[in-house]
């Protein structure tokens, strides 16, 4: 038995530190199910490389990496019957991972509160970029952006 065994794991997270994140739960053994928008997708399967150089929304290397240990769904969370399947994968989830803005999962229906709603024990690792306070809470921002503001670039050359 791996060390996280047993552990379920509703993964809402994209582009790469979160779906990073999960996909170690998963490599540890937790059962996770990376939940992806249709409408929305995962900006990290535009990214290269491509199979056979070809674009396509199924053929990043990266997104296939970083999303690997996982079961996939696709749900439109701006439709009612999204958000309440939503629920029902984290009232079966031990925790819920995200990586969004700040506020964004509270105004799909899906924060903390909400989330307790549907399992009162239930987990949740929220990793916005930019945190939940302070004046950059509420920015959308990808890692390049990180790296440039902590003086990673500067240590490196």
């Amino acid at each position: 038995m791996q060390a996280l065994g047993g552990l379920k794991v509703a993964d809402f997270s994209w582009f790469i530190s979160g779906p990073l994140t999960a996909k170690f739960l998963g490599d540890c053994g937790a059962e996770v199910v990376h939940i992806e928008s249709g409408t929305s997708p995962d900006n990290m399967r535009s990214t290269i490389p491509m199979r056979d150089n070809v674009p396509g929304i199924n053929r990043s290397a990266a997104f296939a990496r970083y999303n690997s240990s996982k079961y996939g769904l696709s749900l439109n969370l701006k439709q009612p019957n999204g958000v309440d399947m939503a629920k029902k994968i984290v009232a079966w989830a031990d925790v819920v991972v995200e990586n969004f803005s700040s506020g964004t999962m509270e105004r799909l229906g899906l924060g903390y509160e909400d989330l307790k709603k549907a399992r009162a024990d239930i987990i949740m690792v929220s990793l916005p970029m930019f945190g939940h306070t302070g004046p950059w809470a509420r920015h959308p921002g990808l890692g390049s952006q990180l790296t440039d503001l902590i003086g990673f670039g500067n240590v490196t050359g």
